[in-house]
């Protein structure tokens, strides 16, 4: 176990900036209820993930010093106080000052892999604006990954493209012995997350569930909340019919950073432990888009068997576990 998780982000995001704020905020007032699901995974703690490396693929982001866009984008700060506001020197002690951006495209592979293995980099993650192409999206998530796997860092697809669902990269990362987690990230009160909970919930008490309608997503007239409405049709006892309406307004971005530093945490752990491949089980949790259904209850279980640095059946049916420790 190493005293710092070292990680890479690709892509200078409003989910990246606020997960930096989160890991300045945990370091700042130790772990709080609601920052995270878990406080600890595997010994580490939300304020053990350091920033070691940024990438963007936005040409007037590069060589920028990634302190001075925070800086200058303090008025969007949700987590701190407004005395923290004042005084952001706090969140520098988490990288070095001179920090800056790097390029991010297909032409500077090389360099990334390069970049990686002189800052010592243990795990990685990107997300991209909703604003991006699709073929840009697709680009650059393809120039991460390439990235990750050559110089063999652990990786999180926060993105919609097809990384941790296709079969070639599956197998890379499989060979390589590098766990991956994907693709896109969920909410912490996602409709995939409440959905689930649902189905669970009819199913334990013998509820039977006949048609589902939505989701219906939405966004609020200049607001950065995302809103989203659907309904389970569903019969209990006597056929009596049962409507359950759910209606669900967040904001995406801070919610999706949370889940980035238990999935950064995840990948570390399962690095350690000699874990290869797609935790299926962790993507089934966290991710919007998994190539194997897993049941939510074998999902949380992977989930807790990494936090306590243990094996489950989910690991040892999808991954390569050839050289795993469970320490």
């Amino acid at each position: 176990m190493k005293s710092k998780i070292r990680v890479a982000i690709f892509g200078v995001t409003q989910t990246a900036e606020t997960m930096i704020e989160l890991i300045a905020h945990c370091k700042m007032h130790g772990p709080t209820r609601g920052n995270s699901a878990y406080e600890m995974i595997g010994g580490y703690e939300v304020a053990d993930l350091q920033i070691a490396a940024v990438f963007d693929h936005r040409p007037n982001h590069r060589n920028k010093r990634l302190t001075d866009m925070l800086l200058a984008r303090s008025d969007s700060r949700k987590l701190l106080t407004p005395s923290e506001r004042q005084d952001l020197a706090a969140m520098t002690t988490l990288m070095p000052t001179d920090l800056r951006i790097n390029p991010l495209h297909t032409s500077t592979v090389a360099d990334g892999v390069e970049e990686l293995q002189r800052v010592e980099v243990d795990v990685a993650i990107i997300s991209l604006p909703d604003s991006v192409s699709k073929s840009t999206q697709e680009t650059t998530a393809n120039a991460a990954a390439t990235i990750c796997v050559e110089s063999g860092v652990p990786f999180i697809n926060a993105t919609d493209s097809s990384i941790a669902t296709d079969p070639e990269w599956r197998q890379q990362f499989l060979d390589g012995n590098l766990p991956v987690i994907g693709d896109g990230l969920q909410t912490q009160c996602s409709d995939e997350y409440i959905s689930q909970m649902l189905a669970d919930l009819c199913d334990r008490r013998s509820i039977a569930v006949s048609g589902w309608a939505g989701p219906v997503r939405f966004q609020p007239h200049q607001t950065s909340t995302t809103a989203s409405k659907w309904s389970l049709s569903a019969h209990t006892t006597g056929n009596t019919k049962t409507t359950i309406e759910v209606h669900v307004h967040h904001d995406q971005q801070p919610s999706s950073a949370s889940n980035a530093t238990d999935c950064l945490r995840l990948l570390a752990v399962a690095s350690e432990m000699g874990i290869g491949g797609v935790l299926e089980g962790a993507s089934s949790f966290y991710a919007r888009q998994t190539a194997t259904h897993i049941e939510p209850d074998e999902a949380f279980n992977e989930c807790e068997s990494l936090a306590a640095r243990r094996t489950c059946d989910t690991i040892l049916s999808y991954n390569n576990t050839t050289t795993v420790t469970q320490v």
